[in-house]
């Protein structure tokens, strides 16, 4: 995985890139990470329970930007394959969602990425198990 995060990270603004599998466990990550491991399985954790409990509502998600004071988080859903990239403000977004498509598309088709990938799906609902939420969403 980390030759196709090599090709995001390359891009001007991009700090850090993080490739998980819909149990939001991480496969693969490349570059500065500006957080704790903790902080950073956090983040995915509840960007993809955002992304299930958004889907069933009937809607299709296939990424989110959250912009903040000194940085921005987008997060691509590849259906079974998740990228997470932490980026300055000023990234140019059109050449990092361009980017995101074809590398992360490359990366579906790959042998090795696949079976890594179709080892480890499971049902995105259990992410919305009461036991998976903390005491503030119950």
């Amino acid at each position: 995985m980390k030759n196709y995060l090599e090709k995001i990270v390359a891009i001007p603004g991009v700090h850090y890139a993080v490739v998980a599998n819909n149990k939001a466990a991480v496969i693969d990550r490349l570059g500065e990470n500006p957080h704790t491991k903790e902080a950073e399985a956090k983040i995915i954790f509840h960007a993809l329970q955002m992304l299930v409990a958004v889907r069933n509502m009937n809607r299709n998600v296939e990424d989110a930007d959250f912009l903040f004071l000194n940085g921005r988080f987008l997060f691509f859903n590849f259906d079974k394959l998740n990228l997470f990239v932490f980026c300055r403000n000023t990234v140019k977004i059109s050449l990092l969602r361009m980017t995101d498509n074809v590398v992360m598309n490359e990366a579906l088709n790959d042998k090795k990425v696949k079976k890594i990938v179709e080892k480890n799906i499971i049902d995105g609902n259990l992410l919305l198990r009461e036991s998976n939420l903390d005491k503030t969403e119950k």
